[in-house]
């Protein structure tokens, strides 16, 4: 029972942190993607 349980929180544990990943990835790609249009010119170094 108990290595159920604990497979079971890594699983969750596993879906979160990825879900967390592209939650931050998609917001720092709005980001740059907002930054390009107000300062094309600065693009290269985003």
């Amino acid at each position: 029972m108990r290595v159920l349980l604990y497979e079971a929180a890594q699983v969750l544990l596993t879906v979160a942190r990825n879900s967390w990943l592209n939650a931050w990835a998609m917001y720092v790609a709005e980001r740059a993607a907002i930054k390009k249009q107000l300062w094309p010119w600065r693009a290269d170094w985003l």
